[in-house]
Parts: structure tokens; sequence; C-alpha cells
């Protein structure tokens, strides 16, 4: 047996190699390379018998002066070099380890390619923002994307010291591994982000830092409140349906019995009462009307979605709209169509009902005196079609706006609240869309509905 190979073994039996990271070898002082271990044959394509004997110069190029040096924890660039393949750029790192008396020196071989080109390209484009903070609460490093989800930009807080107004989205660490969220309000909104953080530590396991990765997850609390908004009407439609017509039957019981006492004192001759009779009964028809959109908020509804000439449909409801309007002193303007529009696809009476209530809304948000205008809008490569409704009203507030949909919900001060939220439900289910833009001169509702294809 060699003595190349009895001191291979010893060194394999030692645990030099297993406590070095990645691709090394082990030297004597004159260079000759004693062992190798997998990572670093790979890395040649050689195998262990190629190797070992050899001087490390052989397979390694880098300054001559670190072979003369014998000081632990030395670090230098260098290249990686065998018959098999082509040079391999290297950081190089030495360490001095005693065995039974004796010097070895233990050189570890890190690919620049991977560790730097790789991770460099990794880092900058991974979807989750990536940022390093020091042990000095100092911005070390931080990716684009984190940049983007924080809305900073990254020449500005490079370096920078972390702000009291960052401290949400980066608090200090005190465990291993911590998570939580957060609500970052950035000037274009609020922005729901995932924060999980990580201590970085050293081979002393002392703290050098902490890893801060931010997940947008804004669209899945989103979706998490839309789920539970649907909930509620679900709710809601299942306590209308199972109570709405148990209501109803004793109204219509009262009410009768109200009209046939009303009828029976105006017969006697006193009608001193009617006054608080024909409030009882208005009272009774307005509880009636909510049962009514209650029922019609819960009921699935028989859609029948055919092709349907707007052109037609809206001067047929123009009367109906005109004689609301007057009743307000309210202009209501149809502006006439200078090209021909495609068929849409959707229910005529349901649209008639979305088309009824927005007219109304807009003539009760008027008050007295307005102008009330609907037009039609397509462009030739869009697959929608909108009605627009603009009133000149004194339009809806930012705050309210985010609630107008949700049932029960009114600025009115005898509305149910229900309107809005049916309009929604029916647009819906005719496969449209209601949107809204409002500012203080007036409102614009827009419908948009689907065009036969092909018209």
């Amino acid at each position: 047996m060699s003595i190349a190979y009895r001191i291979d073994k010893l060194i394999e039996e030692s645990s030099f190699l297993n406590e070095v990271p990645g691709a090394s070898v082990v030297i004597d002082k004159t260079g000759v390379i004693l062992s190798s271990n997998g990572p670093f044959q790979r890395l040649l394509q050689l195998n262990r018998k190629q190797i070992i004997g050899k001087q490390l110069t052989q397979f390694v190029l880098f300054p001559n002066e670190l072979l003369s040096q014998q000081d632990d924890g030395l670090h230098c660039q260098g290249q990686l070099v065998s018959q098999k393949v082509s040079p391999i750029p290297v950081n190089i790192e030495m360490k001095v380890k005693m065995e039974r008396g004796k010097s070895y020196y233990v050189f570890s071989f890190h690919p620049e390619y991977y560790f730097q080109s790789v991770l460099r390209q990794a880092f900058a484009s991974l979807p989750i923002g990536i940022v390093f903070v020091s042990t000095e609460r100092m911005i070390f490093d931080l990716n684009e994307t984190a940049c983007s989800l924080l809305e900073l930009d990254r020449r500005e807080i490079l370096y920078s010291t972390i702000r009291q107004d960052w401290c949400s989205v980066f608090p200090p660490v005190h465990q291993s591994i911590e998570q939580h969220e957060v609500i970052h309000k950035t000037a274009a909104g609020e922005r729901d982000l995932l924060v999980t953080t990580k201590q970085l530590v050293n081979e002393q396991k002392e703290s050098r830092g902490a890893l801060y990765l931010l997940e947008d997850i804004t669209d899945i609390r989103s979706l998490e409140r839309q789920i539970l908004y649907y909930n509620r009407l679900a709710t809601i439609g299942q306590i209308a349906a199972g109570s709405a017509h148990e209501i109803r039957n004793p109204l219509t019981s009262v009410k009768g019995f109200l009209q046939m006492f009303q009828q029976q004192l105006h017969e006697g001759g006193h009608t001193q009462h009617d006054l608080y009779i024909e409030l009882m009964l208005k009272e009774i028809n307005r509880i009636s009307r909510l049962v009514g959109e209650f029922l019609c908020l819960s009921k699935p509804r028989q859609i029948e979605r055919k092709p349907l000439d707007l052109f037609q449909l809206i001067p047929e409801l123009a009367p109906i709209i005109r004689s609301e309007a007057i009743l307000h002193n309210i202009e209501l303007v149809i502006e006439p169509l200078t090209k021909p529009v495609p068929l849409v696809l959707a229910d005529a009476e349901l649209l008639k009902q979305v088309l009824l209530n927005l007219s109304k809304n807009a003539i009760e948000a008027m008050g007295h005196g307005g102008e009330l205008r609907i037009s039609l809008d397509h462009q030739k490569e869009q697959k929608q079609l909108f009605i627009h409704l603009i009133d000149t009203g004194p339009g809806i507030s930012a705050h309210f706006m985010k609630q107008i949909f949700k049932p029960f919900f009114t600025t009115k001060e005898k509305g149910t609240g229900l309107g809005l939220s049916i309009c929604k439900q029916i647009m819906k289910e005719l496969k449209g869309e209601i949107l809204v833009d409002s500012n203080q001169h007036g409102s614009t509702f827009s419908i948009s509905l689907p065009v036969v294809m092909g018209d």
C-alpha cells in the first residue's frame, strides 16, 4: 500500500473534508494533494487516483504566494483547470488543520458562475421580495421585487437605517424564523404583505443580521373578503327565502282589514282617523316592498339571454323614465346614435329592471332640477357594449363609493339599500358589469354587456 494512499485514507477517516462545504482538497507543505472529495473530482471530471499525489498547481491556478503563507482563513480567486473541462473561475479558501502533530492545508473551491452569477440573477428576478438587514438595522441589500412591493427607490434606501415607519415590515428578529402579516400603506393604496423573517448567524451562532422575505398577498386577502361578502349574501338569501312568505301573508291580512275599517269609517262619516290609517297602509306597503326585494335578491331567476337590440329597448323605457324626471324638474336626454351598434346578449326584462332602477336613483340623487343623459358606446374592437347613465347630481363620496353595492347600505331616508345590490347581481347573471365614476359634478353609471359575436 503506497504512502499517498495511506495518508489519503487517514485524512478520509478524519473530519477534514466533512467540515468544508463544496469542492475541497487537502495538501501538505510541498503542495502535494493528499486527499480530495467527490465534488472536487466531479468538477474536474477526474477520479481520485488521477488527483492524489499530484501538485495542486497542476489543477489550480492562483497566486503562488498563497502556498508560501500558512495563515488560517486566507481567501483569493483563481481557476480550476483540467484537460477534460474548460477553466472554471472559483473563489478559493484555505484553512490549516492539525492531525497527529502534522499540519495539513485544506483548500475549498466555490465556482463563481454558481455562487455569483446564477445567484445574483435569481436574487434579482425572484417574485418574492428579499431584504438583508444588518445587526445595526441597516438595509444591506434588497432585490427589485422588494423595492416594487414597498414602492421605494433602491438607490435611496440601500445602506440606510430602518426608519420608524418601516418597523412594522422589518421588526427586530428574536427567533430563528418568524412570520407576520402587515398592511403597508403606499402612495397607490394599501398592500397586504406576508413577512417571513430569519435570523442570520455565523459559525459561532452569533447574530449577523436578518433576512426578510416579502410576499404580496393582497389578492388573496381580497378574495377572502369577497368570499365572506358572498357568504353573507347567501345567508341573507336563505333568511329571505325562508321568512319572506311568512311575513307577506300576515301583512296582506293586516292591510286588508285596515282597508275594510277605512271603508266602514268613511261610510259612517268618521274621517278623522284617515291620516293614521293612510300612514299605517303606507308603512305596510313599505314593508311589503322590502320583502319583495328580499325575494328578488334571494330567489333564482329564469334568465333568457337572447340577442337584444338596445336601439329599440331604450326608446321603450324613455316614457317611463321621462315621467319620473318631469316630477323632479329634470331633463332627460337620450343621445342619438351616429353609427350602428351590435346586438347584445341579455334578458330584456332584467335589463329593463336595472336601467329603471339606476335611472330612478340618478333622478332622486339630483333632487330638483338637473339633467340625466343616456348614451351607448361601442368600439369596433371591443367585445362589450356600454350604456352610460350620466347625472348632474352632487356625486358620491369616496367613502360611500366602496359601500354602495352592499346590501342595506343607503343614504336615502326611506331607502331599503337593496336596489344597487340587486342590480349588481342581475348584471353578474347577465355576464355583464356595473362601473361607477363620480365627482362633485355628478355620477356616471356604466353598464357593460357582451355583444353578439359576428354581428
